[in-house]
């Protein structure tokens, strides 16, 4: 049973959408758990881009300095899944909208950009068309949650 506070979330604001109000007690617990290795993971991809390009490391210590993102990017995925596994049905067709549309984005920009880039828009790295799918994802759970409220 969804315990989702109605008063807390009456005025529909950012802040109240962006509070862990919303769910089952597990819900909210397996949403953190998620949030803490996703925030562990950004750090490890952005510390790693910065020693990588400085080469501020050696090369065998740059190998395992590349590869700790993509653990740390493994470990945060598995916590999504258990995340789902878990969830309530509210709370999966709400991250369900949102990974919708942040993937029907994500293709779009594949596809589309390479387009784009040959009548002049400037070359981007994929690095971008991930960037692109989380920022869609985010605002489709923003869009799904207060849709549901």
């Amino acid at each position: 049973m969804n315990d989702f506070n109605k008063e807390d979330a009456s005025s529909g604001s950012f802040k109240d959408i962006c509070k862990y109000n919303f769910g089952t007690q597990k819900d909210r617990q397996n949403q953190k758990l998620f949030l803490y290795w996703t925030i562990l993971c950004a750090i490890s991809l952005i510390a790693a881009a910065w020693l990588l390009k400085g080469d501020h490391v050696s090369a065998p210590l740059s190998w395992l300095v590349a590869i700790v993102p993509s653990i740390l990017g493994t470990i945060c995925m598995f916590m999504f899944l258990r995340f789902l596994r878990e969830a309530d049905e509210m709370m999966r067709k709400i991250e369900l909208e949102g990974l919708a549309l942040g993937f029907g984005v994500g293709v779009l920009f594949l596809i589309g950009y390479p387009l784009l880039e040959q009548v002049g828009l400037p070359p981007i790295s994929s690095q971008k068309t991930g960037a692109v799918m989380l920022f869609a994802w985010v605002i489709g759970h923003i869009v799904a949650r207060t849709r549901y409220q």
